[in-house]
C-alpha cells in the first residue's frame, strides 16, 4: 500500500493502493477496497470522508468519499483541474489550496466542495496554523523569509516572524511546517 490515514475514531486506517482505496477495521481485521480506481493518494481525513487525489495527466484535483453512501465528489476540480498543496482548516470547514493557472495565488474552498474563492492572489506558501485556527504563510521580504499570519485582508495580515531564518539565501516551506 501506500499513504496510510486514520478514522478520528481509531476505528479504521485507509490505506491507498494501486487498485484504490482500502479500508482496514482494525477491531474486526476486516479489509474493504471503497474505491476501485488507480493509485489514489490519500491526504487527510474528516468527519467520514477520506480525501484524496489521483495524479493524471488531465487532473490532480482533490475529491472525497462518502463512507456512508460511497459517493465520489469533486472538491476542487470545477475551480482548479491542476490543484495542489492542501491544508484543511483545523474547523474541518475550509480547505486551502493552490492552482498551476496561478501558483502565486492561495483559494479557498468549502470542505463538501460548494464554494471556492481566492484568498490572496499573491502570498507565500502555508506552512500551518496560529493558536486560532488562521493560516500561516511562509513569505520572502527583501532578503529575510517571514512567517505572516493571514487575516481577513491583506491590510489586516500580521507579521509573526520577522527572519524565520537569518542569513538563508534559499527556504523550503516544509523545513519551516
Amino acid at each position: 500500500g501506500g499513504p496510510a490515514l486514520w478514522s478520528t475514531d481509531d476505528s479504521s486506517v485507509f490505506i491507498s493502493t494501486p487498485e484504490g482505496i482500502e479500508k482496514v477495521n482494525v477491531n474486526a481485521h476486516i479489509t474493504t477496497l471503497i474505491l476501485s480506481t488507480k493509485s489514489p493518494d490519500l491526504r487527510f481525513y474528516r468527519d467520514g470522508y477520506p480525501y484524496f487525489i489521483i495524479n493524471a495527466d488531465a487532473s490532480t484535483a482533490l475529491n472525497r468519499i462518502n463512507l456512508a453512501t460511497g459517493a465520489v465528489t469533486a472538491i476542487t476540480a470545477q475551480y482548479c483541474q491542476f490543484s495542489y498543496d492542501f491544508w484543511l482548516s483545523t474547523s474541518g470547514t475550509l480547505i486551502y489550496y493552490r492552482c498551476k493557472t496561478n501558483p502565486a495565488a492561495l483559494y479557498r474552498v468549502v470542505s463538501d466542495g460548494a464554494q471556492s474563492s481566492l484568498l490572496r492572489a499573491n502570498t507565500g506558501r502555508m506552512i500551518g496554523y496560529d493558536a486560532e485556527g488562521e493560516p500561516l504563510t511562509l513569505s520572502k521580504a527583501n532578503t529575510a523569509f517571514q512567517v505572516v499570519k493571514l487575516d481577513t485582508t491583506t491590510q489586516q495580515d500580521q507579521t509573526i516572524v520577522e527572519d524565520v531564518a537569518p542569513g538563508a539565501s534559499d527556504l523550503d516551506a516544509d523545513s519551516v511546517a
